[in-house]
């Protein structure tokens, strides 16, 4: 398995897959089999491990000096907009261009979600984010 080589927005299924929709977007595959070989809910821990195991290396980028150092895509905990006190999984693509932020809330009925500029556009919630993780394919 590698990394897509762009990006097909994918809507959360669930009120608890949005890292699944993440991966999914990321790899270029059917959230509902990242669902069915990784179960809802799952831990970050289970996510990282199964990353691995397809040689995805999900680098810790969480830095005071700059979250997003290389191009590439990047899986972000950023501060849920629908449930306070809640973390929520984005993808961030970032290019020589800027930044691309892709949530999985995005198409669902009555949700809030990041917009794609949310944080070239300065998107103030867009500053609460952590865990920021490089994802580093290493399958070539």
């Amino acid at each position: 398995m590698s990394l897509s080589k762009s990006i097909d927005r994918i809507t959360q299924p669930t009120a608890t897959s949005c890292t699944h929709a993440v991966l999914a977007m990321a790899l270029g595959v059917e959230v509902w089999d990242v669902i069915k070989a990784l179960g809802d809910p799952i831990s970050n821990e289970t996510a990282i491990a199964w990353l691995v195991r397809h040689d995805i290396l999900p680098l810790s980028c969480d830095t005071d000096l700059h979250a997003f150092p290389l191009d590439g895509y990047y899986w972000v905990s950023v501060s849920s907009l629908n449930k306070l006190g809640t973390a929520h999984a984005v993808l961030v693509d970032t290019t020589k261009d800027g930044y691309r932020v892709y949530d999985p809330n995005y198409g669902k009925a009555e949700r809030e979600y990041y917009p794609m500029d949310a944080l070239s556009g300065g998107h103030p919630i867009m500053n609460s984010y952590h865990n920021v993780r490089y994802l580093k394919d290493c399958s070539k």
